[in-house]
């Protein structure tokens, strides 16, 4: 098991986080984490601060070791935590990192607790600049916060009796809604420096590392961060202006990034806008155009077809004067021939003889009767 381990943690050393660094590096490991341990929340110190879960992370040389759970001040107001998770992918077993955004995103459907049941965060929300706890789940220090609500509805999400730590085969089998998928491509902040502060200082301690602890970190240990934390906290809440001009700085910073944020959207509607007005003078000059080009092609195939037509008409008309021509001509030639006589029978031989004539007999006939004549 040894070896394992020390193999795995070479692999993984190439992904461990950077000290120091504003932002985490990812990380991939052969094998699951243990399961979320046991603890109780600590009371919110201070208005406006959110809860973060627990959970593990991984140092190339110590293994996994687990990072306390504590309430935050977040980047800005209106936005919530996403909680870091461990997810299944390649063969290994990949760190998701957490990070705040204007919506909840997926986190591995792991019920962390307090609120973090496996999908969305059910222990407070944003109303304008003022951030409501629901102590139905999440506990406060009423004393200084005020700003709360009680909704039980949520209490039967808590169950989570396996403790499993991690998505994937044999752990939670959940996928990301397309709300959830939506809240990934929306605008980010990653972990803040007192988080990552926090992790690296969860890093150096013995008490929470899993190859010490078997996996149940030692209470002493994780007082220790939460004690830290909460004295961080404290700070601020007895230095009021200190806070206040700090959450002014950080809502005005906010604001003007909106502002900003506002006038660069305007500008790209205004250019879209534009853009799509020209696009659309530049389709009407088309369609023009081609109206213009169709009503063209259409009047010269009219002109053409009556070319032609007129064509047909003249050589109908042609050819009918033609015909009545001829015909009239006929006419005139059969009015103007004389009547014709028919020729006179020629003697017939006498009955009897049916033998012709010799043409010497024929014109001793003929004389013979040019002589009767004269007489």
């Amino acid at each position: 098991m040894k070896l394992r381990s020390l193999l795995f943690a070479i692999v993984a050393l190439v992904t461990i986080p950077v000290a120091n660094s504003q932002a985490f590096v990812s990380i991939s490991v052969g094998f699951a984490p243990p399961v979320l341990p046991i603890y109780a929340q600590p009371v919110c110190p201070t208005p406006g601060y959110i809860w973060t879960p627990g959970y593990w992370a991984w140092s190339g040389f110590g293994g996994y070791y687990w990072v306390p759970g504590v309430w935050v001040a977040p980047p800005s107001v209106g936005l919530y935590w996403t909680p870091p998770y461990w997810g299944w992918g390649n063969g290994v077993y990949v760190f998701h990192q957490g990070y705040w955004g204007p919506h909840i995103g997926f986190y591995g459907g792991i019920n962390y607790g307090y609120g973090y049941f496996g999908s969305g965060y059910y222990g407070g929300r944003w109303a304008g600049n003022r951030f409501l706890y629901n102590t139905a789940v999440t506990r406060v220090n009423r004393n200084v916060i005020r700003n709360v609500y009680v909704d039980r509805s949520v209490v039967n999400r808590q169950v989570n009796r396996e403790r499993v730590s991690f998505n994937g085969p044999g752990g939670v089998k959940a996928v990301p809604t397309a709300e959830q998928r939506a809240a990934e491509t929306q605008r980010r902040a990653a972990a803040t420096q007192a988080q990552i502060a926090r992790q690296e200082a969860a890093s150096k301690n013995p008490g929470l590392q899993a190859k010490v602890n078997g996996g149940h970190p030692k209470p002493e240990a994780v007082r220790a961060v939460q004690n830290a934390n909460a004295e961080t906290a404290k700070a601020n809440t007895a230095r009021p202006e200190a806070a206040e001009r700090t959450a002014t700085n950080r809502n005005n910073n906010a604001n003007q990034t909106r502002a900003e944020e506002a006038r660069a959207k305007e500008t790209r509607a205004e250019q879209s806008r534009a853009g799509e007005a020209r696009a659309a003078s530049v389709r009407r000059a088309e369609q023009t155009s081609r109206a213009a080009e169709l009503r063209r092609e259409r009047s010269a195939r009219n002109a053409e077809v009556t070319r032609e037509q007129a064509s047909r008409n003249a050589q109908m008309r042609a050819r009918d004067l033609r015909e009545r021509e001829l015909a009239r001509r006929d006419m005139t030639a059969r009015s103007g021939r004389p009547e014709t006589v028919a020729p006179r029978p020629q003697n017939a031989p006498a009955r009897g003889d049916s033998r012709p004539q010799s043409q010497e007999q024929q014109k001793k006939k003929s004389k013979k009767r040019n002589q009767d004549d004269g007489r």
